[in-house]
C-alpha cells in the first residue's frame, strides 16, 4: 500500500483500489494499459494508465511517494494484474465508491452497540448505558436552573461516568462477579499439582491448568495464582469462569484495588448525588 496525503493505493483481490478522500476508484486488471513508475531526484511517481472506455477517470491516476522501493512494489503487483492474453467477454468495470462521512460509521457502529447492551448486557452495563443516555440530557437542562453554579451538572454527571468505569474496572480486578456465581453454583475438582508453568514472550510466568468437567469435557485455564491443594472452582454452565482456590488473589487485590479504584469510584459516582442535593437546596 502507498499512503501520500489524502491518497491511498493498495492491490486487492485482483483489483487496484485508488481511494482518495471519501472517493475510491476500483480499476480491475483487465483495464490496466500499463504502469509508468519515474524515480525523480526526490519523491517518485507513479502513473496508472487505463485502457480506453466508457469508464472513469479519463485522465491517467498518479501519486508521489517518498519511497522509490515501495513504488517499484507496488508497480510490480499492478502489472501482474494485467492478462495475458485479451480477455474474452465483457470485463469487469471501473467503477467508483463514495464513503460515509467519519462520524456516520462511528455513530452507527456506537448505536448498535448500545443497542445490544440495552437489550442483552449484565444490570450493571444496562445501569452504565441508561445512566449515560438519560444523564446527559439532564444535566445539560440543569444548566437553566437558577442558582447553583451552572458547570456543577455536567462536571458531576462527568464525575459519575468516571466513577463507574472505575467500579468497574475494580470489579474486574477482583472478578466479584465469577467470584458471586460460583459461590451460589460453582462446583470443586481437583487439577494436577504443581501445575504447568507458561511464560509468555516478556518473561512473565502464569500456571496452566487442565480440568475435566462434569460432562466429561477437558479444559483449560490459564492463571497468575498457584491454586492452593490442586483446586479450581468453575462454573457448570459456563466453564469458561474459573477460579484457582488461593489465600493471595482476594486479599492482594483488595490492598491494590481499593485504594487504587474502589475509593475514588465511590466518591466519584456520589457526585451526581451531592448535585441533586445541591439542585434541590437552591431551588427551595
Amino acid at each position: 500500500m502507498i499512503k501520500e496525503g489524502r491518497t491511498r493505493v493498495r492491490v486487492e483481490r485482483g483489483e487496484v483500489r485508488w481511494q482518495t478522500g471519501r472517493t475510491t476508484t476500483v480499476v480491475p486488471g483487465p483495464w490496466i494499459s500499463r504502469v509508468d513508475v519515474d524515480p525523480g531526484s526526490g519523491p517518485g511517481t507513479l502513473t496508472l494508465h487505463l485502457l480506453a472506455g466508457p469508464h472513469p477517470p479519463a485522465a491517467p491516476l498518479t501519486v508521489r511517494h517518498r519511497s522509490h522501493q515501495a513504488l517499484a512494489g507496488l508497480a510490480a503487483e499492478m502489472t501482474a494484474l494485467r492478462p495475458t492474453y485479451p480477455p474474452y467477454g465483457t470485463r469487469p468495470p471501473v467503477r467508483r465508491e463514495t464513503t460515509e462521512p467519519w462520524p456516520v460509521p462511528a455513530v452507527r457502529s456506537a448505536a448498535g452497540r448500545l443497542t445490544g447492551v440495552l437489550r442483552h448486557g449484565t444490570f450493571p452495563q444496562k445501569s452504565a448505558a441508561f445512566y449515560t443516555l438519560f444523564g446527559l440530557p439532564v444535566a445539560l437542562l440543569a444548566l437553566l436552573l437558577p442558582g447553583a453554579p451552572r458547570w456543577h451538572a455536567p462536571a458531576a454527571w462527568a464525575a459519575g461516568l468516571f466513577g463507574g468505569y472505575l467500579l468497574t474496572l475494580f470489579e474486574h480486578a477482583l472478578d466479584l462477579r465469577t467470584r458471586w456465581i460460583l459461590r451460589r453454583r460453582g462446583v470443586t475438582v481437583q487439577v494436577p499439582n504443581p501445575p504447568e508453568v507458561f511464560r509468555d514472550s516478556e518473561g512473565a510466568g502464569s500456571y496452566l491448568y487442565r480440568f475435566r468437567t462434569l460432562d466429561g469435557v477437558t479444559c483449560r485455564h490459564r492463571s497468575g495464582w498457584k491454586a492452593r491443594r490442586g483446586e479450581l472452582r468453575y462454573d457448570p454452565e459456563d466453564p469458561s469462569r474459573v477460579l484457582a482456590s488461593s489465600w493471595g488473589a482476594l486479599p492482594v487485590g483488595l490492598l491494590l484495588g481499593v485504594p487504587m479504584f474502589a475509593v475514588p469510584g465511590v466518591v466519584c459516582a456520589a457526585m451526581p448525588l451531592v448535585w441533586v442535593g445541591e439542585a434541590v437546596t437552591a431551588l427551595f
